[in-house]
């Protein structure tokens, strides 16, 4: 057994068909195959739902955690202003400012509101273990305690339908509220989150 670094890239050498699944929660888990792989001085197996063929950006945050942006290349941004449901003045408290991004393999859209902020990605060409390793990278984060550092990751902790509800790991978005990943029936995966200051 071997840990690979996030991030890295492996040789894929022969897909191995399985019926394995990679257990997230109840009612949630990702399926895959095994894929022989080998790098620099050593060849094993890796479960394909862990890996991509699309090359990741590596980011590290202000605490020490190295994640993953699957994102891709960032193509364009635009901002708008829309007034608030129910709003009866043109006060700035009346609109909500929504920040969207565009990029290879998705688009980020914020909302600020009230000091809150909607967090929205909308993915059309992920796979979902794509998917969800980016929301658990970018919503989890170490836990800083007496025992050392523990890294805390999103935990399942509801089904409805095709929309799974997790906690918030530490760090990243410590605030974050209300993460949801939701799975379209036209393919189209979302991850959504909200947090106020």
């Amino acid at each position: 057994m071997r840990k690979i670094p996030i991030g890295a890239a492996v040789n894929a050498q022969q897909t191995i068909a399985s019926d394995d699944v990679k257990q997230i929660g109840a009612g949630f888990a990702l399926q895959g195959d095994w894929i022989k792989v080998a790098a620099p001085g050593y060849t094993g197996y890796i479960f394909s739902s862990d890996v991509t063929k699309r090359k990741p950006e590596v980011k590290n945050e202000f605490n020490g955690f190295v994640y993953v942006d699957l994102l891709g290349a960032k193509k364009s941004t635009r901002v708008e202003k829309k007034k608030q449901p129910g709003a009866t003045t043109n006060s700035a408290a009346d609109y909500a400012i929504l920040e969207t991004t565009e990029y290879a393999n998705g688009t980020y859209t914020m909302t600020t509101y009230d000091s809150c902020f909607d967090h929205d990605y909308t993915f059309r060409h992920l796979t979902l273990p794509e998917a969800y390793h980016h929301m658990i990278s970018g919503y989890s984060g170490y836990d800083v305690g007496l025992k050392g550092k523990k890294l805390q990751q999103p935990k399942l902790i509801a089904r409805k339908g095709n929309v799974y509800t997790f906690t918030c790991g530490f760090g990243g978005r410590d605030a974050a509220q209300d993460l949801k990943l939701t799975v379209k029936a036209n393919g189209v995966i979302t991850i959504s989150s909200y947090d106020c200051t």
